[in-house]
């Protein structure tokens, strides 16, 4: 499988390689079903460390392009009409709606978005206590939110 990396691009190694595999899926040059080649044999083949391919085979995961099974490998999921869908434009760059997905999801689990998620909820919580509701009703939302 041939993969040019621009090592003096901005963009990190993974994010290339994950991309330009994303790429051949949704060409049709990797169907589905078809096994990608281990971490440690792409790892070689490219001269990348491991974690690289790994983080690249983990981000296309997320995004639901790749399946993997422990002891069988990594490979072209089944389903992906949905993931092929036409790209939109976002802040001048074209991505597809799967990987706003999942970097929507993976910005999910960042801490300082949990911070700011439950300081919303404690705001919420506190304006909701400001005598415009019936006070039964404030530990029903405290526990809704």
């Amino acid at each position: 499988m041939q993969i040019d990396l621009d090592r003096t691009s901005r963009e990190p190694l993974y994010r290339q390689l994950a991309g330009s595999l994303q790429q051949r899926i949704r060409s049709g040059a990797l169907p589905p079903r078809t096994r990608l080649p281990t971490v440690r044999q792409l790892a070689q083949q490219l001269g990348v460390t491991r974690l690289t391919v790994h983080s690249a085979y983990a981000e296309l995961q997320s995004g639901g392009w790749v399946e993997a099974t422990v002891g069988r490998g990594t490979f072209v999921a089944e389903r992906i009409e949905d993931l092929v869908a036409p790209p939109v434009t976002v802040l001048g760059k074209e991505v597809t709606p799967g990987a706003m997905m999942a970097d929507m999801l993976r910005m999910a689990q960042l801490p300082g978005i949990i911070v700011r998620r439950s300081a919303t909820r404690r705001r919420n919580i506190i304006q909701s206590s400001n005598g415009s509701a019936p006070p039964r009703w404030h530990w029903r939302w405290a526990e809704a939110v």
